[in-house]
């Protein structure tokens, strides 16, 4: 069998008892890392790391590489405060996520409806950082 050392350098081609006993001597642990080749490629490592970091890896791999990140606006909101939502939106944007905005409304009649949508319709919010809204502004719960 081919062994390769902890330090990914070929060692040579050995007798399984040899490659066994040499990561015996180095206190590791002998991995079949590809059994089809030809001869069968082994290496020595310590397997608990080896286990430990392929869970972590795994992990990475499922986590989501962008979140949706919600602002909640009123259409009385003040200049100030939208500043501060708007560079929080920014930082959020830098991080690679995605945000949505979302007017909220007190009114009932459609005519307040209307006139709290007008501002998401040129994406106000966004406007500094160069973004663009993805639809068509919503209406929910009215």
């Amino acid at each position: 069998m081919r062994v390769i050392s902890e330090n990914d350098e070929q060692i040579g081609v050995f007798p399984t008892h040899e490659a066994l006993r040499m990561a015996q001597d180095r206190e590791l642990d002998l991995v079949e890392m590809a059994a089809d080749a030809r001869p069968p490629v082994c290496k020595i490592l310590d397997f608990g790391k080896f286990k430990y970091d392929q869970n972590k890896k795994a992990k990475d791999r499922k986590k989501p590489t962008n979140k949706l990140k919600g602002m909640r606006l009123r259409p009385k909101t003040d200049k100030g405060d939208l500043e501060v939502k708007t560079n929080r939106a920014r930082g959020f944007l830098e991080e690679g996520n995605k945000v949505m905005f979302r007017l909220i409304s007190n009114g009932s009649s459609p005519s307040d409806q209307r006139g709290t949508l007008a501002p998401m319709r040129s994406c106000a919010p966004c406007a500094p950082f160069g973004c663009a809204p993805v639809g068509d502004p919503k209406s929910w719960g009215f």
